[in-house]
């Protein structure tokens, strides 16, 4: 069975009847819920052309890199999000209005000057914490991407050697490509144990239980179980 277009079927089919304007994607740092929400943008998309489909990042709303070192503050831990303007432009979306949002880039690691307009039918919301007590009732649909720890750090790592493979001069990951490989994966691998395998376990997967679907995934980054939260009454 391929699971995947199930699900993106079964989304579709739901946010088509209910009218649903905002979908979240949580998962683990690294789960693979940028890429999952580009597929679901296309797929609500070419079903629909119609409907105005956008995906907002809440690493948009991470504080700028300078604000964050002035404080102390570690970079995707929950106080490292500007939670107020976040909210206002999620208020404002669901009041039918267009407002502009800021943009993050992971190739200079922080937040650009330019800011983008949301305007759109529906929000496919994603990051690690849509599902965070801050964020969690602005959900009309929730998935939860579950994937074991062992693979998020694979696909941290990889993902971190394609930034510094192709790291342009000047940008945050130049520093890293100029070290020995060895030299910067032993870095990379101190970030994970020190920072997002702690915010995984701490922050992240206790949000599971909020979602109204757990969407399991493997090491191949493909979906081979869907998991229907009994309390919830959007997809019966």
């Amino acid at each position: 069975m391929d699971y995947e277009n199930a699900l993106l079927y079964e989304i579709a089919e739901t946010v088509d009847s209910q009218k649903l304007p905002i979908i979240s994607i949580a998962g683990g740092v690294a789960a693979s819920k940028s890429t999952f929400a580009a597929a679901l943008k296309t797929y609500l998309s070419v079903r629909n052309p119609k409907c105005r489909v956008q995906v907002l990042s809440t690493d948009s709303f991470l504080y700028p890199n300078k604000t964050l070192e002035k404080h102390g503050i570690t970079k995707g831990f929950p106080k490292s999000y500007d939670y107020n303007t976040l909210k206002h432009v999620l208020h404002e979306f669901k009041g039918g209005r267009t407002v502009k949002v800021p943009v993050y880039l992971h190739e200079i690691y922080d937040i650009l000057p330019e800011q983008e307009m949301l305007h759109a039918d529906v929000l496919i919301l994603e990051g690690i914490n849509t599902l965070s007590d801050e964020l969690c009732e602005f959900s009309d649909l929730s998935l939860f991407l579950s994937v074991d720890p062992k693979s998020l750090y694979d696909w941290f790592i990889g993902r971190f050697r394609k930034l510094i493979a192709n790291a342009a001069p000047g940008s945050f990951y130049e520093r890293y490509a100029k070290m020995p490989l060895d030299t910067a994966l032993s870095i990379a691998k101190d970030v994970w144990d020190n920072v997002n395998a702690v915010n995984n376990e701490k922050y992240i997967f206790p949000t599971a239980e909020r979602a109204d679907l757990i969407v399991k995934i493997d090491n191949e980054h493909r979906v081979y179980e869907i998991v229907h939260y009994p309390f919830s009454a959007k997809l019966a």
